[in-house]
């Protein structure tokens, strides 16, 4: 954005300003003393509104001021790539430790499938405990006494 104001004409105002005013020291004139008065007042606002238009459009600062906004930028810069490398890091940590899992879990899942072809085929016979259990179960249920036709206990006081 172009300024409004340039710093020519400031530059200008501001001689005619001083000017005015060394003429009036020399040559005791009201109207010196009033341009001189009026031309620096004109003076301070054109500065003040070449300030503001800089702030205001973010025009370019000085070299020094671009310099350590680049340097502040690098900085930033470097921050993050080591923040992202450290991610990286623990990501393929994390990818590792998965990888051992899967193939644990692969490899149990093999050793399942081996017991279970095994287990068909031999017949499919039922472990010990299982069958012990399953007996047991039928004797129980076989006792002598009044039934309720399922397999909880009777009850003393009616159905509910």
């Amino acid at each position: 954005m172009k300024s409004p104001v340039s710093l020519e004409y400031v530059i200008v105002v501001a001689l005619l300003a001083v000017s005015a005013a060394v003429l009036s020291y020399v040559m005791v004139n009201p109207v010196f003393n009033l341009s001189a008065l009026l031309l620096g007042i004109y003076a301070l606002h054109l500065v003040s509104v070449r300030v503001l238009v800089r702030q205001y459009a973010g025009v370019a600062p000085t070299r020094s001021s671009r310099r350590k906004r680049a340097a502040a930028v690098d900085h930033e810069l470097r921050e993050m790539r080591e923040e992202l490398d450290l991610e990286r890091r623990e990501l393929d940590n994390q990818k590792a430790e998965l990888q051992q899992r899967i193939v644990a879990a692969e490899q149990q899942w093999e050793l399942l499938r081996q017991m279970i072809r095994d287990r068909v085929e031999q017949g499919g016979s039922l472990p010990d405990s299982v069958v012990a259990a399953s007996q047991s179960a039928l004797t129980s249920t076989s006792s002598p006494g009044r039934t309720n036709g399922s397999d909880d206990p009777p009850r003393i006081h009616g159905r509910w």
